[in-house]
């Protein structure tokens, strides 16, 4: 389990070196796909891979986000609960397409009012797909 403490702390140290100001997205730099990855990568165990063909962060072989088809924002891998909650309590940053109904995962924007939030649920992303474990090796044809 993950020390909220610890995590918190974590978050805002990582959100500060990338340009945040830690005083809730008041003073911020908006995100871009570098400064997500740059965060998302010091995340143990995240990596740069690539997801479809398109470049990604992986953790243990799943996907925890993406670049989009969609311009001004990235692809983030959650679980449906959560992905509920922020495309109801944030929809100016939390989104989907119809590509995206029904799967665990959804677009957020960069210029986002609250980047820390963003990496906040980059952080519950990273999570989610470290206790989901390596995904099933697929059947060779």
């Amino acid at each position: 389990m993950i020390d909220k403490a610890k995590s918190s702390k974590r978050m805002t140290s990582t959100a500060r070196a990338i340009g945040l100001s830690g005083d809730g997205g008041k003073n911020a730099s908006p995100l871009d796909w570098n400064s997500i990855v740059s965060y998302a990568i010091r995340l143990p165990g995240a990596e740069l891979s690539s997801h479809y063909g398109k470049p990604a962060v992986k953790v243990d072989g799943r996907a925890m986000l993406g670049t989009a088809r969609e311009e001004g924002s990235f692809v983030l891998h959650i679980d449906l609960d959560t992905k509920q909650i922020l495309l109801e309590t944030d929809p100016k940053t939390f989104w989907q397409t119809p590509h995206y109904e029904g799967w665990p995962c959804l677009l957020v924007r960069y210029d986002s009012a609250d980047p820390e939030r963003v990496l906040t649920m980059v952080q519950r992303s990273w999570e989610w797909a470290k206790n989901l474990g390596p995904p099933r090796a697929r059947a060779k044809r």
